[in-house]
């Protein structure tokens, strides 16, 4: 029901609007995510999304790129470019591949050893899924995908 006014609102400000769902647990926490929408109407707004894209520039998102998203929760591996071509540094100032690793180890602090340290450090892990639009539509791109590769310009 939302649609309409995210769109409205890009195109007041001449700008884009991203969508990604809202991860069963924050951040791969504990604890459920209060934002996590019921399965079968997030599919329905994917379609109407889906749909929205072919008619309006200011969707950010690629149909690849919503078409990966309109998944989940149903795991979708992708080939992902984290830990090669970018990383997560949080607050702290450590670094991870991305936000959804849970418990893992920093690879290194950018604030004590410096980022190429601390990149260069980093574990590379096989993940189950990714429902990041950023890093969804990046791994896509650099894929060679070309609706992904469209979207980031």
């Amino acid at each position: 029901e939302y649609l309409d006014f995210f769109l409205q609102v890009a195109k007041t400000y001449k700008s884009r609007v991203w969508f990604q769902p809202s991860e069963i647990h924050a951040l791969r926490g504990e604890g459920l995510n209060p934002l996590v929408q019921p399965q079968d109407p997030y599919k329905e707004f994917m379609a109407k999304l889906i749909e929205a894209k072919r008619h309006h520039s200011f969707i950010g998102n690629s149909i690849s790129g919503l078409g990966h998203l309109s998944r989940w929760p149903d795991y979708l591996p992708m080939r992902c470019y984290g830990g090669r071509l970018f990383c997560r540094i949080d607050a702290k100032g450590d670094v991870k591949i991305c936000g959804r690793e849970k418990g893992t180890v920093p690879a290194g602090n950018v604030l004590k050893g410096g980022f190429k340290k601390a990149f260069d450090n980093i574990q590379l892990v096989a993940c189950d899924s990714c429902w990041d639009a950023n890093r969804v539509e990046f791994n896509y791109a650099l894929a060679g995908d070309l609706p992904a590769l469209c979207s980031c310009v």
